[in-house]
């Protein structure tokens, strides 16, 4: 409590006594420091009750600092995996894509394959009707 007084309370302390005319005015200002060191030192009594609460917490918090630690790196391998994931899904949707390209190419080859069959059997349906001259039968749909 000295030592705080001597670095913030009496440099101050000059300065206001130089306004003190009257012996009233220092009691009055003996009365307001006499006040504030009260509250100083309810202050600082208050601060020394909380030490030991800050001890137990800081105490909790340098045992949980391995385990905050040990969680920091799992987050980050967690955060690798979830990459790889995302690329390896990345790359079986592209080929998914691919696939489904030729799927449709595929079926689109298809029907063009029955629609060319379709019209051969037509073109010899024709042929026949006209080689037998019967024209009504090559004309029905």
């Amino acid at each position: 409590v000295l030592f705080f007084f001597c670095l913030f309370v009496r440099p101050r302390m000059s300065l206001v006594l130089e306004g003190v005319r009257t012996v009233q005015e220092a009691r009055n200002m003996l009365k307001t420091l006499e006040k504030n060191e009260h509250q100083v030192e309810k202050d600082l009594e208050l601060l020394l009750e909380q030490q030991g609460q800050m001890d137990v917490k800081m105490s909790a918090f340098r045992q949980m600092l391995p385990n905050l630690q040990n969680l920091s790196g799992e987050a980050v391998e967690l955060a690798n995996v979830v990459t790889r994931t995302s690329n390896l899904a990345e790359s079986v949707s592209s080929k998914v894509r691919v696939l489904d390209l030729a799927k449709s190419r595929v079926y689109s080859a298809m029907k063009r394959v029955d629609d060319v069959i379709d019209l051969k059997s037509c073109v010899e349906g024709v042929q026949l009707s006209m080689n037998t001259e019967d024209y009504e039968r090559g004309a029905a749909p």
